[in-house]
């Protein structure tokens, strides 16, 4: 098996179960601790984080919702990095999330074990 970057908690958010189960089993089969949240509001309303983590958050489309989770979620977690998952990426969205210090990665579907660890990698890069 092959290991991401270090084994890096990961919070992740996925209103699709089916997709988001799939996602936290691949990244626990690489030793990752995965905590799930269907909602992104569950996650903004978390207490501060004091351990490095990274935040792995699924959406339609980078749009006024998930810029704004981006934004909220920072406002709480400041040094927590996010990788947006959308099926669809778009150069004035990309540029968009990046000034806001959070990364797009377009997902296919279903969910590959080199897709998540290029997702994380770059973050942690």
């Amino acid at each position: 098996m092959r290991r991401l970057c270090e084994t890096i908690p990961v919070l992740l958010v996925e209103a699709e179960n089916d997709f988001r189960e799939a996602s936290a089993t691949l990244l626990r089969d690489d030793g990752h601790p995965v905590f799930e949240f269907a909602s992104p509001t569950q996650l903004v309303e978390l207490p501060p984080l004091q351990s490095t983590a990274v935040v792995i958050a699924g959406y339609p489309a980078v749009d006024d919702a998930s810029l704004s989770f981006v934004d909220e979620f920072h406002g709480r977690h400041p040094a927590v990095p996010i990788i947006l998952l959308t099926p669809y990426g778009m150069r004035p969205a990309a540029i968009s999330v990046a000034r806001r210090r959070a990364f797009v990665y377009v997902r296919h579907r279903p969910v590959e074990y080199d897709d998540l660890h290029a997702a994380i990698h770059t973050v942690f890069t």
